[in-house]
């Protein structure tokens, strides 16, 4: 569950205010995850998301990035 929290904490922080959640993590003043570990993160959590809707609508379309 802490993970989980740290995640939300991180993705409520950087939304709230980014030039102060940069200077907050470069200080060490907030439990927040790293700005790559977050972004590699929510990349895993989209595309298992996009999957799992491909899988349930039975709509298999080849992700491309263009």
């Amino acid at each position: 569950m802490k993970p989980v929290l740290k995640f939300l904490r991180t993705a409520w922080a950087f939304t709230r205010g980014p030039g102060r959640f940069c200077e907050d993590w470069v200080s060490c003043r907030q439990e927040v995850m790293s700005p790559v570990t977050f972004i590699g993160t929510a990349t895993a959590r989209a595309v298992f998301a996009m999957r799992a809707v491909w899988d349930v609508t039975e709509r298999h379309v080849a992700p491309t990035f263009y």
